[in-house]
């Protein structure tokens, strides 16, 4: 729910005089050149202002955002704003905490051992909810070289069971893997649960 602001510098490397706006620019993110025109060698900022409160998302998000220069959308000039975005349990009282969800997994690391370039391994990360609320299932969130499959429900009752399905893809890929699945809930002792999937590649 925060809003959160900050600056980029610029400069005019040109020798004529260039009107600063943005392309593709989402609902949550402001962003203004100050000034408007920079002239033949001025320097000047970029504003940036991000509101969280209207971004339905979680954990690291990023944006892409590209320069207008008198007008002409300029590719090659890209503007990256990125985030991790939190639950605020800041305003949870100790009664609260005491009840609230948290994920448990039986193990948090798999290791698929030694495989040949082109097979596939399959394992699912089992969990379950020991607190005493409701645990939702967020986000998940995969590196490069695997597959995660969400739970049959993202709603786990207190003492419910359940497990996040991986599936690792070996194609083109050689050596020592190292691979992760970020799991996002509201689980509020660790919301942020990071499983990893290590190996080798022959």
């Amino acid at each position: 729910n925060e809003v959160k602001e900050n600056n980029v510098n610029i400069i005019n490397t040109s020798s004529s005089p260039i009107n600063i706006d943005f392309a593709n620019v989402p609902e949550h993110i402001k962003l203004k050149c100050v000034p408007t025109v920079l002239q033949a060698g001025q320097t000047g900022q970029i504003n940036i202002t991000y509101d969280a409160s209207k971004v339905d998302d979680w954990g690291f998000v990023i944006n892409s955002v590209f320069l207008k220069q008198n007008g002409k959308v300029d590719y090659n000039q890209k503007l990256s704003v990125s985030v991790t975005i939190e639950e605020d349990y800041s305003k949870l009282s100790p009664e609260e905490r005491e009840k609230a969800p948290i994920i448990v997994f039986e193990s948090a690391t798999f290791n698929f051992g030694s495989i040949k370039e082109g097979e596939s391994v399959e394992h699912e990360f089992k969990f379950q909810n020991k607190g005493k609320r409701d645990l939702m299932i967020r986000k998940i969130k995969t590196s490069c070289g695997c597959t995660a499959i969400h739970p049959p429900k993202t709603l786990i009752a207190p003492g419910e069971s359940s497990s996040i399905k991986m599936v690792f893809n070996s194609k083109g890929k050689t050596g020592r893997q190292y691979k992760t699945i970020t799991v996002i809930t509201n689980s509020v002792a660790n919301p942020t649960t990071v499983l990893k999937i290590i190996g080798t590649v022959n």
